[in-house]
């Protein structure tokens, strides 16, 4: 590991345990911009001591903890309006991922999040009607979920399933969610822990081979373990890993938990080692990609191409299916289409239209991706198979 990435996890360490992080940073900029990219800033940035860096380096802290604080307060609010909208009309839901997350650190505050997620059993216009109410606006809508943006410019994301059929090897299993929920008041509903800690571990996997994460990501199901390791069925967790090929994915990321932040995780198994080489290839693929793949230097078409669905097939074939989606899924950009199918090829050249005139700079820097990442490609490949992705 470089000097900025080690000083990270160092900093990270410092702060799970609550002592004053006092690390030596060669390179302020660089380290800084790490915590952002890696989503640790949160973590790491309550126990930082103020005398140990530059007055330049504390205040864009001071800035950035504020935000934290700020944008956290108001999602907690937002949560809060959302429950008792949804107790009030009667709608079905469990709050996914980062609210559920979110409530495991020191402070809410310190696990950033993008968007509220929400599992609703739900006629999904009825939400919208309800949304429309609060002055709540529709955004977008795909399969996976209708997004949606408050006058505060807080994300929303409504979701009818929490399964998107991006590898083969999980098939059906996480459409049985609300079998594996139980009731935690009126219309609130939570997931089973065992059923809950498979499915970050899929989401992970998901942001894996489309996009990247960050090490919080990582973070995140090392301390869900700490946290409800005894009420794990360790039985039926062992058995739906090993159903599902993920033994390996699960081990890795409970390894780097170990390596990276020194956390025993209680359900793990401790003969599992990762060579030094391989290690460092992850390592540098994680901190190079940062959460959801915006890291600075991250090409991040370069997962698509290895991603599950693409294996084997040509970067033409991938860049075709980018620009013209399946019926199935041009359905959730195009929701006219679950009508009036006939107009899938006009909405195509519309759609083609805009990617070539009205977005050409982004369409541009896709294909330029493309065409750089297809000569990693094999080594990407190699890196997801070492660690359990696919």
């Amino acid at each position: 590991m470089n000097n900025i990435t080690q000083t990270l996890l160092t900093a990270t360490q410092y702060a799970l345990k609550q002592q004053l992080v006092q690390v030596k940073v060669e390179d302020e900029p660089s380290f800084f911009k790490a915590m952002l990219n890696s989503g640790l800033a949160g973590v790491i940035l309550p126990y930082i001591d103020t005398k140990a860096y530059s007055p330049k380096f504390i205040q864009k802290t001071n800035g950035v903890l504020f935000d934290f604080i700020n944008k956290d307060t108001q999602q907690q609010a937002l949560i809060i309006k959302i429950k008792s909208l949804f107790q009030t009309h009667q709608i079905d839901h469990i709050f996914l991922k980062g609210t559920k997350l979110k409530t495991l650190y020191k402070a809410s505050y310190m696990r950033g999040m993008g968007d509220v997620d929400i599992l609703v059993r739900s006629d999904l216009d009825v939400i919208k009607a309800l949304f429309k109410e609060l002055n709540i606006k529709l955004e977008s809508r795909s399969l996976q979920h209708d997004q949606y943006i408050t006058e505060d410019n807080l994300l929303i994301e409504i979701h009818p399933s929490i399964h998107k059929d991006f590898n083969p090897k999980y098939q059906t299993y996480f459409k049985g969610a609300w079998e594996n929920a139980s009731l935690v008041v009126g219309c609130e509903y939570t997931l089973n822990p065992t059923f809950e800690v498979i499915y970050l571990l899929y989401h992970l996997a998901k942001h894996i081979e489309s996009s990247g994460i960050g090490l919080r990501s990582l973070l995140d199901i090392g301390i869900y373990l700490q946290k409800y390791d005894t009420q794990i069925d360790l039985k039926a967790l062992n058995e739906t890993l090993i159903l599902l090929k993920m033994d390996k994915f699960y081990n890795t990321v409970l390894y780097l938990n170990k390596v990276y932040f020194d956390l025993d995780v209680p359900i793990s198994n401790q003969g599992f080692i990762m060579s030094e080489t391989l290690l460092e290839e992850t390592t540098a693929y994680f901190i190079t990609s940062g959460i959801h793949g915006k890291g600075d230097t991250f090409n991040n078409m370069a997962p698509r191409l290895a991603a599950s669905e693409n294996k084997g097939k040509s970067k033409f074939k991938v860049l075709w299916r980018i620009v013209f989606p399946k019926m199935v899924d041009a359905r959730g950009m195009y929701p006219v289409l679950h009508k009036h199918g006939y107009l899938y090829p006009v909405l195509m050249v519309h759609r083609l239209f805009r990617l070539i005139v009205i977005k050409n700079k982004s369409s541009l820097k896709k294909i330029r991706n493309l065409n750089e990442s297809s000569m990693k490609r094999n080594e990407i490949e190699k890196l997801f198979d070492d660690i359990g992705i696919y």
